[in-house]
């Protein structure tokens, strides 16, 4: 019964992982919208931002950017993001706003 439990746990945990990578916030000025991330982890590279699936945005090329935990990195976006994709060394995630 408890290598059940012990395995359930674990499961739950591995399911979450991509989520607890990062934080991601918006904030907006009177030209821009700012998209924020910060690492959740201690070691995270995004090697890519897509912004509303790939929609021009205004967005300039970029390198890959090597988070440590705490550390934050601010993009901007010249359209409304309502939703951003993070590819990284640790699989994909996407953040949805609802507007």
């Amino acid at each position: 019964m408890n290598r059940i439990v012990i395995a359930s746990l674990f499961a739950l945990m591995v399911s979450g992982c991509g989520e607890d990578l990062v934080t991601v916030q918006k904030s907006v000025d009177e030209n821009a919208h700012w998209i924020h991330v910060t690492s959740k982890v201690q070691s995270l590279v995004v090697n890519d931002f897509i912004i509303n699936r790939g929609s021009p945005c205004g967005l300039h090329d970029h390198k890959p950017v090597a988070l440590t935990f705490g550390q934050e990195y601010t993009i901007v976006a010249l359209c409304n993001p309502i939703e951003v994709t993070l590819k990284t060394d640790k699989g994909d995630v996407t953040f949805t706003w609802n507007e």
